[in-house]
């Protein structure tokens, strides 16, 4: 993206589909780490914020907003 490259939309769906299943395998293990473990890492957290964020903003991009 930073060279300027243009992606097919067959590429955009399938980079949405990863980000979506990154999105639920993060929220699994936190919720493990938090009822199993009963603690959180820093590191953890900021990977749920980054997940989240790539999430969004793929899918608002596929969207056209």
């Amino acid at each position: 993206m930073l060279t300027g490259a243009r992606l097919r939309r067959a590429l955009w769906l399938a980079l949405n589909a990863g980000a979506l299943a990154g999105v639920v395998f993060v929220h699994w293990l936190i919720h493990q780490s938090l009822f199993g473990l009963g603690r959180l890492c820093p590191y953890c957290a900021v990977v749920r914020v980054v997940t989240i964020a790539l999430f969004w903003y793929v899918t608002l991009r596929n969207l056209g907003v």
